[in-house]
């Protein structure tokens, strides 16, 4: 009896395994087809103009990618960089060095802390806030201290 009962119980362990698997698999495919609606896609400009403005924009892309959901928003393509191109053929002619223009950055989701927020790079100039994200009390005086703008979207 007692070699039956063993295989019973692994058959047993195998039709839960397999039950947990669907189970899974599932909802997976479902937070998977859900996650395109939901997510959405950041678009920060980026004016380089000088070295100085190539070395500030290679320090906001490390300050991003220590955080593991910045790296991840980076390389999934949700968080995209774009080239700031207002003025491009007047700025080729041109010798002097334009002044560099305010970047805006926004966050979708999570807390701004006051470590996060001293991270934030110079260029940047306007923060928004998507109705979800919270803000520590003292990220905002950092922020403000810094002579940043924090806008709060209405989404």
């Amino acid at each position: 009896m007692r070699g039956r009962s063993e295989v019973m119980s692994e058959v047993l362990r195998q039709t839960i395994r397999d039950l947990l698997h669907e189970e899974l698999h599932k909802i997976r495919q479902q937070s998977s087809e859900s996650s395109p609606r939901k997510e959405r896609v950041t678009e920060e400009v980026v004016a380089i103009n000088s070295n100085q403005d190539l070395a500030r924009f290679v320090r906001r892309i490390l300050a991003l990618s220590s955080d593991p959901s910045g790296r991840i928003a980076i390389e999934s393509g949700r968080h995209l960089f774009r080239l700031d191109t207002r003025d491009g053929d007047a700025r080729q002619g041109n010798q002097t060095t334009p002044s560099p223009r305010s970047a805006v950055l926004q966050i979708e989701k999570g807390v701004i802390t006051e470590k996060q927020a001293m991270q934030f790079p110079e260029e940047i100039q306007v923060i928004q806030i998507s109705k979800g994200v919270q803000l520590t009390p003292l990220a905002n005086d950092v922020i403000r201290r810094s002579g940043k703008k924090i806008e709060r979207l209405k989404q």
